[in-house]
């Protein structure tokens, strides 16, 4: 199954892991990265509870610092544009030396904004960082090619824009994380 299900997202079959939904995939890399007191996690103030419950769990375990960047947000009269959404990732990059994840909505949940996925992951890459995307809303909704977004952890469901069955959703693992 997972063969199949993998050329639809740009990714090997060796790199889909099926799960039962996005919060499933969110805590299993989070909860499974090594973390040490000290370490910057970067986030975002629109992420659903299935991303900061896992991060506030690392933060006290660990002595973690998660980091909320605040987005600017459309508001109908004001104009964001992909390099704003850009600059605030790098902004937050550059104000802390040790970041080890940036955990992030491909779509969120609170605004329906979708960000600039694959540039947020290229700035990522360029200080080989980590990147966590949470793809709830987006699985279903956009075309998906995980390779060409080089995210290192994608984690999507099935159950919202894809109409499939409860409990059921996929975890992309980048093949060679280098950046790990």
């Amino acid at each position: 199954m997972i063969a199949e299900i993998a050329p639809g997202f740009g990714a090997n079959a060796d790199e889909i892991i099926l799960s039962r939904n996005t919060t499933d995939g969110l805590c299993s890399i989070i909860n499974g990265l090594h973390f040490e007191p000290g370490d910057v996690i970067l986030t975002t103030h629109h992420e659903h509870i299935a991303a900061t419950s896992p991060l506030n769990v690392v933060k006290h375990r660990f002595g973690v610092e998660v980091v909320e960047i605040q987005l600017p947000v459309f508001t109908g009269t004001e104009d964001v544009s992909e390099a704003d959404y850009i600059q605030a990732f790098r902004d937050a990059i550059e104000a802390h030396h040790n970041v080890r994840l940036i955990v992030f909505s491909h779509i969120t949940y609170k605004t329906g904004t979708a960000l600039p996925a694959k540039a947020i992951c290229s700035l990522a890459k360029e200080h080989q960082i980590p990147t966590l995307v949470d793809g709830a809303h987006t699985v279903g909704m956009f075309d998906l090619d995980l390779h060409d977004l080089d995210c290192d952890f994608y984690s999507g469901s099935g159950h919202k824009w894809q109409c499939g069955p409860g409990a059921t959703g996929i975890l992309y693992v980048r093949d060679k994380g280098n950046r790990l």
